[in-house]
């Protein structure tokens, strides 16, 4: 009998230490998204200081943050792991305007539930997009020359995290096989140069024939590890391809776009060089194929497939570039 009380009595006592954690993680979610780090940084226990040392830690963390979860418009549910050194708090959300769940998880210290760590990420969900199995009828070649990693890419969140956004559910993020090391560095936080990268000032091609219709060339890049505040894409340029169709070429060098809008451009030619504008901590090419000559809500990302191109070695005929294969032309 006695066994049995122990195990109610501390059940109990579990329970409502599970609820302390949600509650005070709550409040952790709510300053987070609204923005008052002074009050975060003064709950980050002495461990946790290792990873916020001070207020601007957690400001360049909430700059990489916001611009992708900009709140929950509806808490889905909460959970709560807990062992004798570190407490886990989940809380799942539908994001405010897109309608993504995401998470957002917090470390804390088992008794006074003080800051330790911080995460957030997609809960995992593919779009849902109308247009996913649409056929293109543009014949891609792709946009660069030479070795390029594909960093992001493929039809599941797990190898795309675009996948989750209709509006760039097949998009790609590419860069050169050189400067794989250089960008987990920089992921790390080391110190880096965007002139360290062999991505920054590559040449861009376009990926088939098509008409200019939208160029922005002024923003300038971020240094290595800082993201634009507002600008998602950066320098950019839309080439439309036929009605429906057009390629968006993102995260352009400031002042490297070669056409303007209302140019005819042929397949291969070089239209800009890579950079490291807007929403993005170190060089890459962002690709996607979209139906509108826009970038946000109503435009809607196409399968794209690209044709007569090697991955890992192998020719491809026709297909989708999947994350960590290593893709070029395959004339080269």
């Amino acid at each position: 009998m006695s066994r049995i009380k122990n195990t109610v009595s501390a059940a109990v006592v579990d329970e409502k230490s599970n609820r302390k954690a949600i509650a005070q993680a709550a409040i952790y979610t709510e300053w987070f998204f609204t923005g008052q780090v002074d009050s975060l940084w003064h709950s980050v226990s002495e461990k946790g200081r290792k990873r916020f040392p001070n207020t601007e830690s957690i400001s360049t963390l909430r700059q990489r943050v916001i611009p992708v979860i900009t709140g929950f418009e509806k808490v889905l549910s909460d959970s709560v792991v807990q062992n004798d050194t570190l407490v886990s708090v989940w809380r799942y959300g539908i994001n405010k305007g897109d309608g993504v769940i995401y998470y957002v998880k917090w470390s804390l210290t088992p008794n006074d539930h003080r800051i330790v760590g911080f995460s957030a990420s997609d809960a995992g969900r593919v779009a849902v997009n109308p247009k996913k199995n649409y056929k293109v009828r543009t014949k891609l070649q792709l946009p660069v020359k030479g070795e390029w990693i594909v960093f992001w890419g493929g039809p599941t969140v797990k190898q795309n995290y675009h996948a989750a956004y209709s509006t760039q559910q097949f998009a790609l993020d590419l860069m050169p096989a050189a400067d794989s090391a250089r960008t987990w560095q920089a992921a790390k936080g080391e110190a880096l140069a965007l002139t360290d990268f062999a991505c920054y000032g590559s040449p861009v091609f376009a990926p088939a024939a098509g008409k200019v219709v939208v160029a922005i060339d002024s923003i300038p890049d971020n240094q290595v590890g800082k993201f634009h505040p507002t600008s998602e894409k950066g320098n950019y340029l839309i080439i439309e391809h036929q009605k429906g169709e057009f390629s968006l070429l993102g995260h352009l060098k400031q002042n490297s776009i070669k056409v303007k809008v209302g140019d005819e451009v042929k397949a291969g030619a070089e239209v800009a060089q890579c950079g490291n504008s807007g929403r993005t901590t170190s060089p890459h090419l962002h690709f996607d194929l979209i139906d509108k000559p826009n970038i946000g809500r109503g435009t809607l990302s196409l399968p794209a497939k690209f044709y007569h191109y090697k991955a890992d070695s192998v020719l491809i005929k026709i297909g989708q570039p999947l994350q960590w294969q290593r893709i070029k032309p395959a004339f080269e």
